[in-house]
């Protein structure tokens, strides 16, 4: 576990949620080489807006130490609720992985990545194309923008997957992202570091329940924080569907469920 990925994640995940307005030189991260190029997808039948920003970072003095970074907000409007309660999912094929036949994501989170889709994939394959330095694309995002961070990192890791470019997903209470018997494996096959942060007591991790319908589950390691600082998991991973964390009450879970929660509780865990 690497305390300063976490830490990072937290930082841009926050920002993540500011309008392009209000991102300024000032409140970039430390070491960041380019200001965030903005992504806004908007489609017809349900109004949505899917919000991202991309960052770059020399992490040190060796050209391949040079990472990007992708961070998608969280829930924020009437209609990312909308997006959330979508329960259902939808079956996708991913670009050079066909084998696995019955992946199913959220239906939701998945529109809401298709809507930027197209214009975040060609500042990729751009960005890798003019600088070759970079060796690791990693997608973070808090609540629903870690749902759609884990759909790029499937997406893309699959895209890239015949590249050098390592892909990474760090989600901080993110819900469940999809079903299907082979969605574990086509993660594991198409993301190199993954990992999903859980507050202890926060509820959203535990959403969507599973269906008759679409049994809904968990992808990736588990790393469950407690306020004390300690924190559990992170290995292997809770198994599909299983609840790691106690469901507390609704009013400490919305608490337990705030990134500022997140960032306070990996800072104790740093120290």
């Amino acid at each position: 576990m690497n305390n300063m990925l976490l830490q990072r994640a937290c930082q841009l995940s926050s920002l993540a949620y500011l309008p392009p307005r209000h991102l300024n030189v000032e409140q970039m991260p430390a070491r960041s080489t380019d200001l965030p190029r903005f992504y806004d997808g908007r489609r017809s039948f349900v109004t949505r807006n899917c919000q991202a920003y991309t960052w770059r970072f020399d992490d040190g003095d060796r050209a391949e130490d040079t990472s990007m970074w992708v961070a998608f907000r969280g829930t924020s409007g009437i209609e990312d609720l909308v997006m959330n309660v979508k329960l259902k999912t939808t079956r996708v094929t991913l670009p050079k992985h066909p084998q696995y036949k019955n992946v199913c994501l959220h239906s939701g989170y998945l529109d809401e990545f298709t809507s930027v889709q197209g214009v975040l994939e060609r500042d990729i394959t751009d960005t890798l194309k003019h600088r070759h330095s970079i060796r690791e694309l990693f997608f973070v995002g808090h609540s629903a923008g870690s749902a759609m961070a884990q759909v790029a990192a499937l997406y893309f890791g699959s895209l890239l997957y015949d590249t050098d470019v390592r892909i990474g997903c760090v989600g901080l209470g993110g819900p469940k992202v999809g079903s299907g018997e082979d969605l574990r494996h086509a993660f594991d096959a198409c993301v190199d570091y993954h990992i999903r942060v859980v507050n202890e007591g926060d509820l959203v991790p535990h959403l969507p329940p599973a269906l008759p319908f679409a049994d809904f589950r968990h992808v990736g390691p588990e790393l469950c924080l407690r306020a004390d600082g300690a924190a559990g998991g992170g290995g292997g991973g809770a198994p599909a569907g299983r609840l790691r964390c106690a469901v507390p009450n609704v009013l400490k879970s919305i608490q337990d469920h705030s990134l500022g929660d997140y960032m306070e509780n990996i800072e104790r865990l740093a120290s």
